[in-house]
């Protein structure tokens, strides 16, 4: 059933600009609207009101546009009808119908020729008189001429002046077609519709304006600028926070005309309107504010919005936008023609049983008489609680029961009722045989504002009940989440599922070996572990999304803290596959058990970005990790926590949580570890568990002092791969030469092994001292090095941790140094000599070294943009020293800053399918000679990155591999396509490989460009699903890793690589 709406449109002549009228007005009581009757149109009787304390509203609005960025778009090739083009080339970028005028609505393209098509229904009669269209463009400006269809006029603007919006009849057939030459096509095109008076009427009552429940109708042309939905989120925040005159319908109208701005804007534009919405519909905004408003006025606009919001979740043309729109969607009454049945039932009642109501006569029933002014001008989603409360006092006749279920359904105290703009004062009186009346009450008011919760409990469910239900969440979530990677954990899970040789199609068949079997149990543990990656990466963006404009609410209202610090968690764990991490939690460690498990469980990995993801801290013991809520640690602390229950907050100071206690991955404590980047994993093996426990009983920080080799003064700034030797370049180049010397000797000795070692050349120990010393122009660069270690010295003399001057110091080395020219030449001179690049010319030029680098000169493109990127990946090496852990590892073994010396490594790297790691001496179990190694899907950056996941690792006594887990990275990354060869300039300093000195991976490693980050489609990869092949890979990579250790006369032996067909 249509409401024909007139809210808030004056008729022409009273005011020409119609965004200097707040379609929000300060009181709605001071409104005047009609509703499907005749008359002049509505006028708004009360002036715009001034915005209280402007400065901080729009402070608070910074906060919200931060979130914002330009992205997403208007796309006709959504999801909508009508998309793409029809036989004649024309492009149809979008069609919409506007129910309540029966106005369909299209939008075309061809060329750069925009065209708006708009169709009503024929007249029943010819004689009816014809509609009006009142339009405008974008934010209600004068459309110019040359877009004008016959028959427009302008409408006069206030004043007289001639400059408002235009006013265009409809013709007879009652089509109607606007068009846009290429170069002047606004953002879209806003109108109302007037239905003329019928003839005879003399002074024009009857007529009937239209204007889309109070929000206008729009027609979207192209995606408007994103600051044009900054500008309307500022709106929305100082209506929220200023004004004095507020309600639902307000903020109902504003929704509707700021949606397709958001819309345009991407997610995080969506995310506003998803995270306003969700605080209104959950009573932390208010719902009105010295205004009032009756449930007719509310139920058309939230009709019109609820509309609104389903065309967007079906039809957005970014995924998240459709996923928040539905989100959105969820907490909005459906509104709709029968938005009066609430203030008409309880008038009913009342007259019905002879309640006395307003000057009618009758038994005077004082919580009655108030319930129904609230319920006349007020009705929320409370109005269901009183019902309830109500129904209970009217069967017990004791008020005790009345004040429990407003407090137990609805937290509604006595004080709260009578603050209200129509307070609850008076107490019910018992009139039982009103009960059938109001049962029949409470289902409209529910009927109004339904919810529905659905719980099962999952510890009653069977292992394969648990993994049947995974399957059928994650079906549920991909048409929620429509991207690649929730599409890939989806076909994965199948093979999981399956049972037989029945397959799905695509999905590779059941997964090798008997369900439950040690085999089968591996590679499901290595499925369930990759779907929580996802689901934990989802949420995350999710969670990212939305709590920074929850900040921003929260800032602006002056809301309750307890509503904003936990809102982004809040929407996390009512998503889809916030289920599927439940089931996962029920699930894993019975698969875990059945394949031998291996004893962590990463939830929170540490660092972020290219960080490397270890930590280092004073190892403490708790019982759980409640004790020690509220405290802070002066230092870094890594807490052994027995038991948690995911709700706790993690401490000031904690770099890592270890425990004992399965956890969810979108807990509390699991979503607040990854944002404040701490590591948290799960122990499953006691002995690992107790080894953990000594180092805290033991509390030893006294560390044995090393000392690392001193460097050979050299005059060289660059080194090829024959004059590599202690001293001059790191172990990891020294390794490479001499294992490439040694397969050349073998080989002229008749043996043979089938090893490839990339070419290489190095920046000596030293360089980067002398880049300092003797470049003139990095003498400020110099200064400010040295000043910067002195006080981060000083800071730590003091006790502190001197994170900010590290950070300006990897901020400096990494943008302010400049390249010595005979450096640049000697460099480019040599990696030609090694094959590196087809020429020296290709890095080497008069102009190479004439800047320093910075983000712009180091992109691809630019001019000189290949030196610059080796120079920016050199100096970001060299910035590594001064990382965070880098910085208290060396602290901790008392190396001083003057005697680590930093060599870079720049070699080759070699796209392959594979990425592997051996360790021919395993550095777990210390087992003589056993071998462990791990094997990633992608480059070796996935496999030493800080990607989420872990690798198939596996260990091998004998010739043949036996794999242990396979955790799956999230993530892989795969080679850029370039003319030359992809270089990685690679951290060779003379501490890396000490002894005492764990440092493996303290220092950075960084491709000259940046690998292509794809995820890996492990349900069809056989290295998951083919026994036969994994097993064949897994030997050759064992028997790889002794041929090395080999031709180093058997030491035990670190190998990185790729596997090729014949290892």
């Amino acid at each position: 059933m249509s409401c024909h709406v007139s809210c808030e449109w004056p008729p022409p002549g009273q005011r020409n600009r119609y965004d200097q009228l707040p379609l929000h007005p300060p009181s709605a009581s001071r409104l005047r609207s009609s509703y499907g009757r005749g008359g002049r149109g509505p006028r708004l009787a009360a002036p715009s009101e001034e915005l209280q304390g402007r400065g901080s509203v729009l402070a608070a609005a910074a906060a919200a546009a931060a979130a914002l960025s330009a992205g997403g778009g208007f796309s006709g090739k959504g999801r909508g009808p009508g998309g793409g083009k029809d036989g004649g080339g024309v492009e149809v970028l979008s069609e919409t119908r506007f129910e309540d005028v029966r106005l369909h609505a299209r939008v075309e393209r061809q060329g750069g020729e925009y065209k708006v098509v708009l169709q009503l229904p024929s007249p029943a009669s010819p004689l009816s008189p014809p509609w009006v269209l009142h339009w405008a463009l974008d934010e209600w400006s004068p459309p110019p001429l040359d877009c004008w269809p016959p028959g427009t006029a302008r409408a006069e603007g206030e004043g007289g002046r001639d400059d408002g919006p235009c006013q265009t009849h409809f013709p007879p057939d009652g089509r109607l077609e606007i068009s846009f030459a290429p170069g002047t096509c606004p953002s879209r095109v806003v109108f109302v519709l007037k239905q003329p008076a019928a003839e005879g009427s003399a002074d024009g009552s009857g007529e009937v304006w239209y204007n889309n429940g109070g929000s206008n109708y729009v027609v979207q042309l192209r995606a408007p600028p994103v600051e044009t939905f900054i500008e309307k989120a500022r709106r929305v925040l100082a209506a929220e926070g200023s004004y004095t005159h507020w309600s639902l319908a307000q903020r109902m109208m504003l929704t509707g005309e700021v949606l397709d701005a958001a819309d345009a804007a991407g997610p995080e534009g969506m995310a506003f309107i998803f995270t306003w919405l969700r605080l209104s519909s959950t009573r932390v905004l208010d719902w009105y504010r010295n205004a009032n408003f009756q449930p007719r006025d509310v139920a058309a606009v939230q009709q019109h919005v609820g509309e609104r919001m389903a065309e967007k979740a079906r039809s957005s043309s970014h995924p998240l936008n459709r996923l928040l729109a539905r989100g959105a969607l969820a907490g909005l009454p459906r509104g709709g023609g029968n938005g009066d049945d609430i203030r008409m039932g309880i008038l009913h009642i009342m007259r019905g049983y002879g309640i006395r109501e307003g000057h009618r006569p009758g038994h005077d029933e004082p919580f009655l008489e108030q319930w129904h002014q609230k319920l006349h001008t007020n009705t929320s989603p409370d109005d269901v609680i009183i019902c309830e409360a109500y129904l209970a006092f009217l069967h017990s006749g004791n008020h005790d029961d009345y004040w429990r279920v407003l407090w137990e359904r609805g937290r509604l105290s006595r004080e709260q009722l009578g603050s209200w703009p129509k307070p609850l004062t008076a107490w019910p009186q018992h009139l039982p045989h009103l009960i059938p009346a109001f049962q029949g009450y409470l289902w409209t008011l529910k009927n109004w504002f339904r919810t529905s919760l659905e719980r099962t409990d999952l510890g009653a469910l069977a292992r394969d009940d648990l993994i049947e239900l995974v399957g059928l969440v994650l079906r549920s979530a991909q048409i929620t989440y429509e991207d690649e990677d929730m599409a890939q954990c989806g076909t994965l899970w199948e093979r999981v599922r399956q049972r037989g040789p029945g397959a799905v199609q695509g999905s590779g068949g059941p997964l090798p070996g008997e369900r439950w079997g040690r085999e089968w149990a591996v590679a499901a543990l290595a499925a369930a572990e990759r779907v929580e990656l996802s689901v934990a990466a989802h949420m995350d963006k999710l969670y990212g999304l939305v709590q920074p404009h929850a900040a921003a609410f929260g800032s602006t209202c002056r809301l309750d803290p307890v509503h904003v610090t936990n809102f982004g968690e809040e929407v996390v764990r009512g998503q889809t596959l916030f289920v599927v991490s439940l089931l996962l939690q029920r699930l894993e460690p019975q698969l875990r058990e059945a394949a031998g498990g291996a004893p962590w469980q990463i939830v929170s990995q540490a660092g972020g970005g290219s960080t490397a993801a270890a930590v280092a801290g004073r190892v403490v013991a708790v019982a759980s990790l409640s004790e020690v809520q509220g405290s802070s640690y002066s230092q870094p602390t890594v807490l052994l926590a027995s038991a948690l229950t995911g709700v706790e907050d993690i401490p000031p100071g904690v770099v890592a949580v270890l425990t004992r206690s399965t956890t969810d991955v979108l807990s509390h404590l699991a979503i607040r570890a990854r944002s404040q980047r701490v590591l948290l994993a799960t122990c499953f093996d006691d002995n690992a568990w107790k080894s953990w426990q000594g180092l805290a009983a033991a509390e030893a920080s006294a560390a044995a002092v090393v000392d690392p080799a001193v460097p050979e003064l050299t005059s060289a700034w660059a080194v090829s791969e024959s004059y590599f030797r202690l001293g001059l370049v790191g172990a990891k180049a020294l390794n490479l030469s001499t294992l490439r010397r040694r397969l050349t000797e073998a080989a002229s000795g008749g043996s043979k092994y089938d090893i490839g070692v990339p070419a290489s050349v190095a920046l000596p120990y030293g360089t980067f001292e002398r880049v300092l010393a003797e470049e003139p122009r990095n003498a400020a660069a110099a200064a400010e090095v040295e000043r910067l270690t002195a006080a981060a010295a000083v800071a730590a003399a003091a006790g502190g941790f001197p994170r900010d001057e590290l950070e300006e110091l990897r901020r400096v080395v990494e943008e302010d140094l400049v390249a010595p020219p005979e450096l640049v030449r000697q460099l480019a001179a040599a990696a030609a000599e090694q094959g590196l690049i087809p020429s020296a010319d290709l890095w080497w030029s008069p102009s190479s070294s004439s800047s320093s680098v910075t983000a712009t000169n180091a992109d691809d493109g630019a001019e000189g943009a290949i030196w610059a990127a080796v120079w920016s990946a050199v100096c970001r090496v060299w910035a590594s020293k001064w990382t965070d852990r880098a910085w208290l590892s060396r602290r901790a073994l008392g190396i001083g800053e003057g005697e680590l010396f930093m060599s870079v490594l720049l070699q080759q790297v070699v796209p392959f399918r594979y990425a592997f790691v051996l360790h021919t001496s395993n550095p777990v179990t210390h087992t003589p000679g056993e071998l462990l190694g791990e094997v990633v899907v992608g480059m070796g950056e996935t496999l030493v990155g800080n990607y989420p996941g872990r690798a198939l690792a596996f260990t091998s006594a004998a010739d043949s591999g036996q794999a242990k887990s396979d955790g799956g990275k999230i993530e892989g990354g795969a080679a850029p396509s370039l003319p030359h060869p992809l270089i990685i300039a690679r951290s060779d300093a003379n501490a890396e490989d000490l002894e005492q000195y764990a440092a493996a991976g303290l220092y950075d490693s960084v491709t000259l460009q940046p690998l292509v980050p794809r995820p890996p489609d492990y349900a069809a990869d056989p290295l998951f699903g083919d026994p036969g092949f994994r097993g064949d890979l897994l030997g050759r990579l064992a028997g790889l890793g002794r041929r090395v250790a080999d031709v180093f006369g058997g030491r035990d032996q670190d190998v990185e690589g790729h596997p090729n067909d014949t290892i």
